[in-house]
């Protein structure tokens, strides 16, 4: 049993035990029947219930003190009836209307000096009379109050019966102070009731645990509550935004123009901020992050390589958010406190208007054609409420909603729906569904493609192809090219071929090739393009025509002869001509001084441009060049040498038309002494 020690350091006062039954002594919510007093020497009056509450009296003038239990109370005669009645009607929503009818009395006859402990239903109060100096209240080692002075009216916990509950503590008029976290009640039966958060306690409030999920996937955000709201635009979106965490998801166009689909993500978390893209790169302020199997740890975020994707989880004060993203899907699971996302922007719809990047919130109609079957899609999207989903807690509408407002509006390629379906088995925690309606894990995640240009899709076959995002490809396919237009070089031709649009064809770049099955492209890594060339040292059998005065020369880009294997093969055939004219070399003189043995002249003709060689020998075998001091007889043979050099001799051929000597360096002299051609 719970005791109440009244501890009196007073010379004279007997040690003994005093039974209370006759005035029970209500403290902490329980009513007290024994009383054991001891003393020791001292000037200090101490009295204490479970040494935890303790009043204390200082006064150097106590004596001897007697202890009675008054059963006949009289409230005028002890002169203590308008205390009581100011501290009723100071405490009056927590003391009930009673008379008081008794009181534990220490006493002093001689000095006058009185302490009234006086059980007021189920409520005790204190009147010190004539005794104190000093008064001090402590609950347990902290200091309540102090007072000073002889006379003192207080009101000491107590349990009131009836009327509202109120936390234990030695009330101080007229405010009270009321936790929310860690209480004593007494209830109305008077006993005590302890009362703590079931959790955590945060600036005197009680926290409340709760399980959020937040999801975007195709162009449509899921919130909190479970509404379906779609994305409007290509402007970033808050899926999250308050002092613990921010989480802004970046849109782009894929295969049509006016249907904003998720492309890269960005966290902001106490002070650090990392972006997922679909590439796989996790791009964070002190370089690239790599997930790992079992978890890789920045700044005290978790980063996990899961099946399709990454997961990533981030602490936030006992809360936790674990954020899954495969390139097409985010997934937001909060774990935690509901006040940390009380008045912030959690899973919302609408653009982050002062984010707007290249005009993000203009947005132009795309042509569909006649190929999207909405009933059908629609029917296609109720597959939600049956097997294997059926089981699940969780509304599917707004996974219904968002289905239909993504195949009704795109396509059904690049395994969307399969997306769609995982986002609502996450939110369900659905396992080992994939195989039995012919879904896999994202095939794209980790799939580099050219940003702003590409983006990675399924092609026929179901593997991960880097595609050109429609307004990329719009003005090649507005010309029906594959790329650009052919570049004609003085010794060479060129045509650059998108690779994403062969993709789209479904044509492997490495089948392709020139005339000379040998010559194949290279393709470019950084701008996705593969390129296909020849040139005068390699004419990859390039076709040579000549058309008025100019000579063209055409070579063709194609994949390989059907077999006629019984092999089936998804790839279109491809046949893409280019070619270069040049206009023909005009005729070209050149002289040369008899005292010189040679001359070198660079001839810069339309397209060509060559160096043309000339040199005089005195003998057939071109040994023995001439030059000033070769003296030469009359009829002696000459030898002139002329050579082309830096020209294709494959398919340019030099005609020597005339050689001829003259005394005059002019090209039309009249006196003209015709050389021999041989």
């Amino acid at each position: 049993m719970l005791r109440l020690l009244l501890s009196v350091s007073l010379i004279g006062l007997v040690a003994g035990g005093y039974n209370l039954s006759t005035c029970p002594f209500p403290y902490y919510g329980s009513f007290y029947l024994d009383l054991t007093i001891t003393f020791k020497p001292s000037t200090e009056l101490e009295i204490s219930v479970d040494t935890n509450n303790t009043i204390t009296v200082y006064d150097s003038n106590m004596a001897d003190f007697d202890f009675k239990i008054e059963t006949s109370l009289n409230l005028t005669s002890f002169g203590l009836k308008e205390p009581v009645e100011m501290l009723e009607s100071m405490y009056s929503s927590h003391i009930p209307k009673e008379t008081p009818t008794c009181a534990l009395h220490l006493y002093n006859a001689n000095l006058s000096a009185d302490i009234y402990i006086i059980p007021y239903g189920s409520v005790a109060m204190l009147f010190i009379r004539n005794i104190g100096e000093k008064v001090t209240l402590k609950s347990g080692l902290s200091v309540v109050k102090n007072i000073t002075g002889k006379n003192f009216d207080y009101v000491l916990e107590g349990c009131p019966t009836g009327g509202p509950e109120f936390p234990m503590s030695l009330l101080d008029p007229p405010e009270e102070v009321f936790g929310t976290c860690e209480h004593k009640y007494c209830n109305i039966s008077g006993l005590v009731k302890e009362v703590m958060c079931p959790d955590d306690c945060r600036n005197n409030q009680c926290m409340e645990k709760g399980h959020f999920t937040c999801v975007l996937v195709g162009n449509t955000i899921i919130d909190t509550k479970e509404k379906a709201h779609a994305v409007e635009d290509f402007c970033p979106q808050f899926l999250m935004n308050n002092s613990l965490m921010t989480i802004l998801s970046y849109h782009s166009e894929r295969r049509l123009s006016d249907v904003p689909l998720l492309d890269k993500v960005h966290i902001f978390h106490q002070g650090y901020d990392f972006q997922l893209f679909q590439s796989g790169v996790i791009l964070g302020q002190n370089g690239t992050v790599v997930p790992t199997e079992n978890g890789t740890t920045v700044n005290n975020i978790v980063f996990t390589k899961v099946p399709g994707g990454v997961s990533v989880t981030v602490k936030l004060n006992k809360s936790a958010a674990e954020v899954f993203f495969d390139g097409t899907t985010l997934h937001m699971q909060y774990s935690g406190y509901v006040q940390d996302l009380v008045g912030s922007d959690t899973c919302t719809s609408g653009s982050v208007q002062s984010l707007q990047i290249n005009n993000c919130n203009t947005v132009l109609n795309d042509s569909r054609g006649d190929g999207i079957n909405c009933g059908a899609v629609t029917q296609r999207c109720h597959l939600l409420l049956k097997e294997p989903f059926s089981e699940c807690p969780m509304d599917p509408e707004p996974y219904i909603t968002a289905c239909i407002n993504l195949l009704c509006n795109y396509t059904g390629t690049d395994g969307l729906f399969c997306h769609l379906l995982d986002s609502y088995a996450r939110t369900c925690e659905l396992q080992d569904w994939m195989d039995t309606l012919g879904c896999s894990p994202s095939k794209c995640y980790g799939k580099h493609c050219q940003p702003g240009k590409e983006f990675c899709g399924l092609s026929i076959g179901g593997d991960p192809k880097c595609f050109c995002t429609a307004n990329y490809a719009a003005p090649y396919k507005a010309k029906g090219t594959l790329g650009d237009d052919t570049v004609c070089a003085s010794k060479s031709a060129s045509v650059s071929l998108l690779h994403c649009l062969l993709e789209e064809k479904g044509i492997n770049i490495s089948s392709l090739h020139l005339n000379d099955p040998k010559c194949t492209g290279v393709l470019d890594p950084v701008l996705n393009k593969v390129t296909f060339s020849f040139s005068d040292a390699d004419h990859c059998a390039a076709n040579v025509s000549i058309k008025g005065s100019n000579i063209i020369y055409t070579n063709t880009i194609s994949t390989p002869e059907d077999d006629n294997t019984s092999v089936i093969n998804r790839e279109d055939h491809l046949s893409i001509k280019f070619s270069c004219a040049y206009t023909q070399p005009k005729i070209q003189t050149m002289s040369l001084k008899i005292m010189d043995s040679s001359i070198v002249k660079v001839i810069d003709a339309g397209e060509w441009t060559y160096v043309f060689n000339m040199a005089a020998f005195t003998d057939e075998e071109l040994k023995s060049p001439v030059d000033s001091g070769t003296g030469l007889r009359l009829d002696q043979p000459l030898f002139v040498k002329a050579q082309v050099s830096e020209v294709d001799q494959q398919l340019l051929a030099v005609v020597i038309e005339d050689c001829w000597a003259t005394e005059e360096k002019n090209y039309n002299a009249t006196q003209k002494y015709h050389l021999k051609n041989g």
